[in-house]
């Protein structure tokens, strides 16, 4: 059992539900495959990230079957959205982005530590996403490698979401961007 799971274990009814102070309804939020929000909003697929990290985290933290079926099809439609070998949108008509690509990242995880399964191409496309917008300099782009520039917000954000990946993901605590990076930050 991980830490925090007495918070909620032992609250359900007999029909294994939360009560409703808990919020939560998965008929209403996960009407069409797994799928939560709507790719008619500009961040309807960042909005799905965070549900699907929610549910995800919920399951592993209580262990309880009230989670595990929803947590699984929140995983699974979250890799669909997944752009193949790449990273995540915010958006159907939006391009991958760091930011929502780190938060794909943290959905994947969240399912290997807490259960539900996704294939390890996942990962794969994010370390190419990543990959491809981390500079040798410590930097991320936000859209592109060198996307920054000193006039606006030079995205300390994708820099950061970078280095989230270096090293609680693909667990590379040797790469020389992360001390770079954190000079940055």
């Amino acid at each position: 059992m991980r830490r925090g799971a007495a918070v909620i274990r032992g609250s359900e009814d007999r029909a294994g539900r939360l009560p409703a102070a808990a919020g939560i309804d998965h008929a209403q939020i996960q009407p069409d495959r797994g799928r939560i929000g709507s790719d008619q909003h500009t961040d309807g697929r960042l909005a799905h990230l965070h549900a699907a990290l929610a549910l995800s985290e919920a399951y592993g933290i209580t262990g309880t079957n009230l989670f595990k079926d929803p947590a699984q099809r929140a995983v699974d439609a979250a890799v669909a959205m997944q752009v193949k070998g790449s990273g995540w949108s915010p958006g159907a008509d939006a391009p991958v982005d760091t930011i929502t690509t780190a938060w794909g990242a943290m959905v994947l995880k969240s399912a290997e530590l807490s259960g539900p399964s996704f294939p390890g191409t996942a990962y794969d496309g994010a370390r190419a996403w990543f990959n491809s917008v981390f500079d040798d300099d410590g930097r991320a782009g936000l859209f592109k490698k060198g996307d920054w520039d000193g006039t606006k917000r030079k995205h300390d954000t994708a820099t950061a979401a970078a280095m989230f990946w270096l090293i609680f993901i693909d667990k590379q605590k040797s790469d020389p961007r992360l001390a770079k990076a954190a000079k940055i930050l």
